[in-house]
């Protein structure tokens, strides 16, 4: 594998927790995405297609592609916060 970055977004901490495992598993990078403006109780209501979440969720992909068009960016995969370093580094080797 070439340079690898684990770019995440997470509101509760749990994404965070999965993303530095996966940036060990790999020996990559990890960036923090931050949002510019806060989140609200509403903008995180994952049940609801309408969600700011759920909204951004959907176009995250091509948001990234573009900021950086030299990368190869992959669809991303939910997982337990409890998954091992193993088995996401396994997941990362399919590519």
């Amino acid at each position: 594998m070439g340079k690898i970055l684990v770019a995440y977004f997470s509101a509760s901490g749990v994404t965070a927790k999965v993303a530095l495992s996966l940036s060990k598993a790999l020996s990559a990078d990890l960036f923090e995405i931050v949002p510019e403006t806060l989140y609200t109780k509403a903008d995180l209501n994952w049940m609801s297609k309408k969600s700011r979440s759920s909204v951004e969720m959907g176009e995250s992909s091509k948001n990234l592609q573009a900021l950086a068009p030299q990368a190869i960016v992959k669809e991303g995969k939910r997982f337990k916060a409890s998954i091992s370093e193993e088995k996401l580094k396994a997941w990362a080797e399919e590519f």
